[in-house]
């Protein structure tokens, strides 16, 4: 839908305007990366998506239209509404002057994602003065020629000037053209993924920690015997027997801690040869 007073160019009667025109492509990511809306047959772009939304609080708080968007259709409920009053102090007009507040201060709830795919052209304009002085004659002569009811004089005409201030006062000269033959693509896409988020905390932490793969794996087995040591029943070691001698007492005790971690401690030759 297009809307030319937003994106038109004006032209003025009597200037040779040159328009040049180069297309850009927009490529946005797609949900859940980005926040664009797929196109189809009924997409909008952002514009007429934001005239629609802004038409549709109109119908609905002041049940009225303005005649600058369409009113009626799918986007209203296929109901066409009136125009809304713009004589002052009506509620209506005070109503509508409600709705172009938050318009323009961007409260107005709207849904208007961009368009995923989007094609944008650009334009610059430049103007010179049409036509030349020493083309004048030539150029007046010509549309004369093709628009003669145009450039006839009336019985009473005075003024020596008339059929130059009817072309210049009526006609007007454009060119419109690419400025190149090629286009800019603009991709939009996920610059930091998952994949290399786990690589640089890798690379990080093996740089100033000198942590690896093993490294893990030895700092997981020590939390599992951690918590395998403070959620298991611990037993109580048995009261010492009744020794007569510090080396019997160092005995019983190698014993009970070979019991508590399943291995068997080393015994001091010089212990075993007293026994």
């Amino acid at each position: 839908m297009p809307f030319p007073e937003d994106d038109g160019i004006m032209l003025l009667p009597g200037i040779f305007s040159i328009i040049g025109l180069r297309l850009n492509k927009i490529q946005r990511a797609l949900p859940p990366v980005g926040e664009c809306m797929r196109n189809d047959i009924d997409t909008m772009d952002i514009n007429a998506c934001l005239k629609t939304c802004y038409q549709q609080h109109l119908i609905k708080s002041c049940h009225c239209a303005i005649p600058y968007f369409p009113r009626e259709g799918k986007a209203f409920g296929y109901a066409e509404v009136s125009l809304c009053s713009i004589q002052p102090e009506s509620e209506q007009k005070e109503c509508m002057d409600k709705i172009n507040k938050e318009f323009a201060d961007n409260t107005l709830t709207c849904d208007c994602p961009s368009i995923c795919n989007e094609d944008i052209y650009l334009s610059s304009i430049s103007t010179a003065q049409w036509p030349i002085v020493s083309a004048t004659d030539e150029v007046m002569d010509e549309l004369a020629y093709f628009y003669p009811d145009m450039f006839e004089e009336p019985e009473n005409n005075t003024d020596p000037d008339y059929k130059s201030k009817i072309m210049l006062n009526n006609f007007l000269k454009v060119v419109v053209f690419y400025e190149d033959l090629n286009h800019e693509m603009v991709t939009e896409f996920r610059a930091y993924t998952e994949i290399k988020f786990l690589s640089d905390m890798g690379g990080t932490m093996g740089l100033w920690m000198g942590v690896s793969v093993l490294t893990i794996m030895e700092i997981m087995e020590f939390a599992a015997t951690v918590l395998y040591y403070f959620f298991t029943k611990k037993k109580e070691p048995p009261n010492p027997p009744n020794v007569n001698s510090k080396e019997h007492y160092d005995q019983w005790r190698m014993t009970q801690v070979n019991q508590m971690f399943g291995a068997e401690l080393y015994v001091p030759p010089s212990s075993k040869s007293d026994q």
